[in-house]
Formats: structure tokens, C-alpha cells, sequence
């Protein structure tokens, strides 16, 4: 079983959690990231704290004693520690010195994975174009969905804390440790049914190849159980509120420990 790493993805304005075929994607890619929109994790992280909380307030009852309380709001945070390391991406580059061919060691800087972080979730895009705000009202920076397996959490990113505490003999930063804290103003308890996904992904591309197959020609000419759903369709269903494999669940779930959790 190949080992399933924690991705941080970053979300589209309106959107609380990323396209199931989005996921798919990301997970299938042998990329550690785009420098755009998500990074994969190097180290899966060892512990992850969250927590959920409410803020209670008292209902007037005029002359009773006692008072009824109510939820005025609630709130969710997540918190994790992360490892980025670049002293094993060290290719050797071969270059004319003096006349000579030489090899050296070159390391990449682990900063400029780490610097991702705070330019997809803590910095505004009012910070590199303020001409693009017209209403005169400060952009949020983007939020963060942080999915491992079957685990979700969607929120901002509050805090960034990096320790650096390994350097090349160049002084280039290799390993940095990342204090990541998301919070959120809303109750959330985000699972997935991994299998669930993954049976209605693989179903809807063997639709779209029976399709094919049905006439190369012309696909339209296929009968409705040939065409069968569209990906659209699924990736649809796959995020709709009222199916409850594979989607997020709002009411606290029968924990399921997977076999191999790291």
C-alpha cells in the first residue's frame, strides 16, 4: 500500500472544501506541489490537535432564576506541526572551472517550499497589486484545507512558526520545522470515506470508456446506460450535502482508525 501524505491545498473564493476530482488529482500527481494552489507534505505530521468550541450566552427569563442558554457562535481550530527537508534533493551539476570539469554539490534552499506557506495563506492579494482593490476593503488571504485520508479541516491560517536547524556547509537552510495553526469561525468535523470516493471516481471513468466504446465515432449515438453519468455528474454528487459516502459529515462520526496511520 502505497503511503498516503497530508496535502495543504489552497481554496477558490465561496469554495469550503476542494472538488473530489481535485483531490484525486493531487493525490495521483508525482509532483510535491504546483507553487500555486498545493503543497505536499514531506513528513506526515506525528500529532494533530483540534479543537472545537462554542461561545454560550444567557436568554433572559425576566423573573425566573434561571436562565436558558443558547449558542451564540461557535469555533474549530487545527493544530499541527510539519518537517520540510531538501538535504536529500541535492543533484550534482557539472561545471567548467578554469578550464576543468568539476562536480559540485548543490542544495536547494528548504525556504523557498516553506515560503509557499505564508504566500498562499497569509499574504493578501491587496500585497502585490492595491490598485486592484476598487471598493477600498482589504482582501482575505486564501483559506487552507488541510486533507490526510480520510481527515479534513478548512480554516485560515492564524500562525506560521518555523525553526530552522540544519544548514549546508554553504549556510543554505535545509530542514525547517512549521508550526501551522488553522482556525475557523464555525463548528466543523470533516471525515471522508476514502473507498467511497475512490469506487464512484473509477466508476464514472469506466462510463465515460464504455461510451467511447459504444461508438468511437459518435458517442452521442450511445444508449443513456452506455453514456452512463458524466464526471461532472459524479464529482457533483460527490459534493453534495444530502450524500453521506464520502462527504462531509456535520455531527460527530464513529471514529475509524486506519491500520496504517503514518
Amino acid at each position: 500500500m502505497q503511503l498516503e501524505k497530508a496535502m495543504l491545498i489552497r481554496l477558490e473564493e465561496g469554495k469550503d472544501i476542494p472538488e473530489a476530482s481535485t483531490i484525486q488529482s493531487y493525490r495521483e500527481s508525482k509532483e510535491d506541489g504546483d507553487g500555486k494552489n498545493w503543497i505536499r507534505v514531506h513528513f506526515n505530521p506525528a500529532t494533530l490537535k483540534t479543537s472545537v468550541s462554542t461561545n454560550l450566552k444567557s436568554q433572559d427569563k425576566g423573573k425566573k432564576k434561571t436562565q436558558g442558554q443558547y449558542i451564540e457562535k461557535s469555533d474549530s481550530s487545527l493544530s499541527l506541526d510539519l518537517v520540510f527537508d531538501t538535504s536529500v534533493i541535492a543533484p550534482d551539476i557539472h561545471e567548467q572551472e578554469g578550464g576543468q570539469k568539476v562536480t559540485r554539490l548543490v542544495h536547494k534552499d528548504v525556504r523557498l517550499i516553506t515560503r509557499q506557506l505564508a504566500e498562499f495563506f497569509l499574504k493578501s492579494p491587496d500585497f502585490e497589486d492595491p490598485k486592484k482593490n476598487k471598493k477600498g476593503k482589504m482582501q482575505a488571504p486564501s483559506r487552507c484545507h488541510f486533507r490526510w485520508g480520510s481527515f479534513g479541516f478548512t480554516g485560515m491560517v492564524a500562525a506560521i512558526n518555523e525553526n530552522i536547524d540544519y544548514f549546508s556547509a554553504e549556510g543554505i537552510p535545509l530542514r525547517s520545522a512549521v508550526s501551522l495553526t488553522l482556525k475557523e469561525d464555525r463548528y466543523q468535523f470533516q471525515t471522508y470515506d476514502i473507498a467511497a470516493q475512490s469506487k464512484k471516481v473509477g466508476s464514472a471513468l469506466q462510463k465515460v470508456e464504455q461510451k467511447k466504446k459504444a461508438d468511437p465515432n459518435n458517442p452521442d449515438k450511445a444508449t443513456p446506460e452506455q453514456k452512463g453519468p458524466t464526471p461532472q455528474a459524479v464529482i457533483s454528487d460527490l459534493n453534495d450535502p444530502n450524500n453521506t459516502a464520502g462527504k462531509l459529515q456535520l455531527t460527530p462520526a464513529k471514529p475509524d482508525i486506519p491500520n496504517n496511520i503514518f
